[in-house]
Order: structure tokens, then C-alpha cells, then sequence
């Protein structure tokens, strides 16, 4: 079962790598039933641009070089990936990592 969380409880440090998530000052977390056993939380956090006219042209040219480069070595055996993908990463000043979950 979800349930939303007031954002009156929670702060959000979208600055440090990786974000965090840490209880508001003068907030309690909600109980959870006694009856029931929980296994996880999941948060749900949702980001981006609103419109692709929004979106900075530096991240798309870094996208295009990336998408570019991937598509031209499709076995990954050119020795310039590396290069390419650094070339790629210049474009954008702010990162985030994503770890997928058969990793985490």
C-alpha cells in the first residue's frame, strides 16, 4: 500500500552526490501498523524538464555526441569510446548517478 508523505516532514538535499532525504527538524516519522510486516520503502521522486524547448542546449549536445558515438560503435570495440564519452560528459555540469537494481 503507498501512502504520500507531506513534504512538511521530510527535507530534501538535492545538492550532495547522491541526493538525501532526511527528517524534517521538529517531525516524526509515521508509525507503521504493528500488524503489518514491512519489507521496503520505495520514494518516489519525480524530476526533470517540463517541456524539451527547456532543456539546456549543452545537455543536448552532450546527448547528441554520446547517442552519436554509441550508434557508430554498436560492438563497442572503437578504441575513441572513452574519449568520446568524455568528450560527451564536458557537456554537463551536473550529474546523476543511477544504479541499476540488479547492482544496488
Amino acid at each position: 500500500m503507498q501512502q504520500t508523505l507531506s513534504s512538511t516532514y521530510y527535507t530534501v538535499d538535492t545538492i550532495s552526490r547522491p541526493g538525501r532525504i532526511a527528517l524534517a527538524a521538529d517531525q516524526s516519522w509515521p508509525s507503521v501498523q504493528g500488524s503489518r510486516k514491512v519489507t521496503r520503502i520505495e520514494i518516489i521522486y519525480v524530476v526533470g524538464y517540463t517541456s524539451r524547448d527547456l532543456i539546456p542546449e549543452e545537455i543536448k549536445q552532450g546527448m547528441r555526441v554520446l547517442i552519436g558515438n554509441m550508434d557508430a560503435d554498436r560492438d563497442g570495440m572503437d578504441p575513441n569510446s572513452e574519449q568520446a564519452m568524455r568528450v560527451a560528459k564536458m557537456f554537463w555540469t551536473d550529474r546523476v548517478f543511477w544504479i541499476p537494481p540488479e547492482y544496488a
